[in-house]
């Protein structure tokens, strides 16, 4: 068993660190699932899903989901090598906390390296998508707007702005060709979603959310300022990006302070703990 009392208070160190560390692994739990859930979320996040045809953000909110789970077990695995003073269980738990820090050391280095390089394809990517993908189609005498229609149509209501870098992105693109033969569709040159709107309009419900609820429809086709938003989504959709990014940063970087000190506090038990 431990003795003395540096022991004694590396075991209470170490229990008291892999209760916030197990509480880390369900914050890491909940964010993955808020990913997973939140309406405005995946409407605005969906735009990089669908100009890249890949579910990227999907994956990324279960492999979150997944480190939270497996953080989860480690802080458990940690409390029960601690209140035990079990060599075996402390012992996997080191390695198991080597394993997770290597891993968001690795994380954090690719993010700094690549995210200028990733933000400028989906830039890239959405603008050829709204190109050429189909934005709006008519069945059955209906306007129907297709996934990446449905999600641009949010972004530019949410961040008041129309097109990727401007509402001229639309010109020639399969959105001012369809839009012509439709004739319920009231807006040729760009949709909607880049007038202002009426100001009890839920652009959650699509239901609601049509092109009824635009607030000047003649002031808007003729591009007035108060009533058109010109400016680009590109800006803004980058910088939603980054505030919902501060949040697993701050997360990821309480952990990995919480794993310094729970490594060295596990170390100096696993030394003075006997062969039992």
């Amino acid at each position: 068993m431990a003795v003395g009392c540096g022991a004694k208070c590396a075991k209470a160190m170490l229990i008291l660190f892999n209760i916030i560390f197990w509480l880390s692994g369900c914050a890491l739990l909940g964010v993955g699932i808020w990913l997973r859930v939140d309406q405005q979320i995946l409407r605005i996040l969906g735009l990089a899903d669908v100009a890249s045809e890949q579910r990227m953000i999907e994956y990324a909110s279960y492999l979150i989901i997944a480190v939270g789970a497996f953080v989860f077990l480690v802080g458990y695995l940690g409390c029960c090598g601690a209140m035990k003073e079990n060599k075996c269980c402390l012992g996997l738990y080191i390695f198991f906390l080597v394993i997770v820090m290597a891993a968001e050391l690795a994380a954090g280095i690719l993010i700094l390296v690549y995210k200028e390089q990733i933000l400028a394809q989906v830039t890239d990517e959405l603008k050829e998508t709204l190109q050429k993908n189909d934005y709006v189609t008519e069945e059955d005498k209906n306007i129907q707007f297709t996934a990446f229609g449905s999600a641009m149509n949010y972004a530019q209501a949410e961040f008041k702005c129309c097109g990727v870098s401007s509402y001229s992105d639309y010109s020639g693109s399969n959105y001012t060709v369809n839009a012509e033969k439709i004739e319920e569709v009231e807006f040729n040159d760009f949709p909607f979603s880049c007038c202002k709107l009426q100001k009890d309009t839920n652009i959650l419900d699509l239901k609601t959310f049509k092109q009824s609820a635009v607030e000047d429809k003649d002031k808007c086709k003729e591009t007035s300022d108060e009533y058109f938003y010109d400016q680009g989504c590109n800006e803004s959709l980058e910088q939603f990006v980054s505030e919902k990014t501060l949040i697993l940063v701050g997360i990821g970087i309480g952990i990995a302070c919480l794993e310094i000190f729970g490594f060295i506090f596990a170390v100096c038990l696993c030394r003075n703990t006997g062969d039992e």
